[in-house]
């Protein structure tokens, strides 16, 4: 039996992981952007579920495809610059997140 065994009747269509403090200093696609411990573990907890989609949520940007392109930034979820929740909807609409498809969104709980 393997880790996933129990996961036979669920496939998600989405997976929206956080993206994180640690990045590295230069343009880079999403997917290599956050170097952080705990995004590279939410990332590898999303790739596990064997997702139709892999997105990240960034405090900056939203919504990132894994190869979008985009600069680093220092800017928390909910700060001054980050991404509102009325361009997020936009985004998930935009991108066809909202169309029935099982999401998962991995994370940690707001502190």
């Amino acid at each position: 039996m393997t880790v996933n065994d129990h996961l036979d009747c669920f496939e998600p269509g989405l997976v929206v992981i956080p993206c994180g403090g640690r990045k590295l200093d230069r343009r880079a696609p999403a997917g290599d952007l956050y170097v952080g411990d705990y995004h590279r573990a939410c990332r590898r907890a999303a790739e596990a579920l064997e997702p139709g989609r892999l997105l990240v949520l960034s405090a900056r940007y939203g919504l990132l495809d894994l190869d979008d392109v985009v600069e680093p930034y220092d800017t928390p979820h909910g700060a001054a610059g980050s991404i509102t929740a009325d361009a997020l909807l936009e985004q998930a609409r935009g991108r066809g997140a909202l169309l029935g498809t099982p999401v998962v969104a991995l994370g940690a709980p707001a502190r």
